[in-house]
């Protein structure tokens, strides 16, 4: 849920470190493979709440350990390993649909976001893409969208 809620790459969130995460300021920073891009990402109350559970539980295992995510052998977790438990999840949730994936988790979240009202350029800086054009694949119209903007013409009403 946390990986949907930061909106985050599944690469970031693999190479999340402990140092990267600032609880009291309510933020990760996130450096970006392509071109090492660094940009904070706003943590959410729950996402930090589960981060600081989560963290707790890590130091039992070592504190020597700089990984945020670790896999169920004590090592840091790998893209494969992330969409492993992502299937795991899906599949005990009776959510087996094609074409679902953690990536998917990243898009559905900014579309909701955009639906709530987020600009592009807001979304364009949380996401970490370089021009304005990438996040346009997140303002989806269906229909209903179409329908309510339809609505709100002005001439439309009856005479």
């Amino acid at each position: 849920m946390q990986l949907f809620q930061t909106v985050l790459r599944l690469d970031e969130m693999t190479r999340l470190e402990r140092g990267d995460i600032n609880l009291e300021e309510e933020y990760a920073r996130v450096v970006r493979g392509k071109g090492d891009k660094e940009r904070l990402v706003p943590l959410t109350e729950t996402t930090i709440k589960a981060l600081k559970t989560h963290l707790e539980r890590m130091l039992t295992v070592s504190i020597d350990i700089r990984k945020v995510f670790l896999n169920q052998h004590g090592k840091p977790v790998t893209r494969r390993g992330v969409q492993m438990i992502f299937e795991r999840i899906c599949n005990a949730a009776g959510l087996v649909r094609k074409g679902l994936s953690p990536h998917k988790l990243r898009h559905t979240c900014l579309t909701l976001l955009y639906r709530e009202g987020v600009d592009l350029m807001t979304l364009k800086e949380l996401v970490g893409h370089d021009d304005i054009g990438s996040p346009e694949i997140y303002a989806h119209v269906d229909m209903s969208d179409v329908r309510r903007a339809v609505e709100k013409h002005p001439l439309g009403c009856a005479f």
